[in-house]
């Protein structure tokens, strides 16, 4: 959640502080620190959108939540209408379906527990994320019927967020 401000004529939405998981970059290394408290802004440009990112990247130290890196991160995007759309545009056609099932599905098991937590694989990132773009995949390839994937979806949701 954020608010939009403008400051010196500037549009920007800014979160609040919030905790998130590691970053694929970083949970990889194995560091000492396992999670970032963190916050974003975003910014229209002419051309695009600037991102900018604070890290405080924090982890257990003698029983104790500390600080170990604070990083800052200022990314660039600039739109591009050369981009082919038709894979894209399939994909959604294929998934579409099954992506409003797992946002439905989401829905109801924050609306059950009242928030989110989500397992967390230090080496790929959520333990939903691959496996839920995997069954999406796996329908686009026709492997699989969405009905089964919606299935094996919201099995995998639920183990992944036992209250």
């Amino acid at each position: 959640m954020g608010e939009w401000e403008t400051q010196g004529g500037i549009p920007r939405w800014r979160s609040g502080w919030t905790w998130r998981p590691l970053a694929r970059r970083d949970a990889v290394r194995k560091p000492v620190y396992d999670r970032y408290m963190a916050i974003n802004r975003h910014s229209p440009t002419p051309t695009g959108w600037i991102h900018w990112q604070d890290n405080i990247k924090m982890g257990m130290k003698d029983g104790k939540l500390v600080p170990f890196v604070q990083e800052m991160t200022l990314n660039t995007y600039t739109k591009s209408d050369g981009f082919n759309t038709k894979r894209a545009d399939n994909y959604w056609v294929a998934t579409k379906d099954y992506w409003a099932a797992v946002r439905g599905e989401w829905d109801a098991i924050i609306l059950r527990d009242k928030g989110i937590h989500v397992t967390e694989v230090a080496e790929s990132g959520s333990a939903t994320g691959s496996a839920l773009m995997g069954l999406a995949d796996d329908i686009e390839a026709g492997k699989v019927t969405t009905p089964t994937a919606i299935t094996k979806a919201r099995a995998l949701m639920a183990a992944a967020t036992k209250p």
